[in-house]
């Protein structure tokens, strides 16, 4: 029973990895080239607290243009997530 569990709440953070993920390509890229929270619970609905351990906890690829994720619920906007360096170019 307790293994049962443990696949569905496994089950359920991974739905959710792939869910933020698409929504982090699809969200509006803001001013700063960044992406804000709220853009990203309105997309997918997931809990902002939610959407904010997930980001905490797992590596996602941010869209070329953008350079984080801001969590925009407040005047100072505190960065969640920022975009690798992409090197090589220069």
């Amino acid at each position: 029973m307790e293994n049962c569990q443990t696949d569905k709440v496994e089950n359920t953070l991974e739905s959710f990895k792939r869910a933020l993920d698409s929504a982090i390509c699809k969200a509006p890229i803001r001013s700063g080239n960044r992406i804000y929270l709220t853009d990203l619970w309105i997309i997918t609905s997931i809990p902002e607290e939610m959407i904010i351990e997930l980001l905490a906890s797992n590596q996602f690829r941010l869209p070329e243009e953008a350079v984080a994720i801001v969590d925009d619920r407040r005047k100072h906007k505190r960065v969640l997530c920022e975009a690798e360096s992409q090197g090589g170019d220069q």
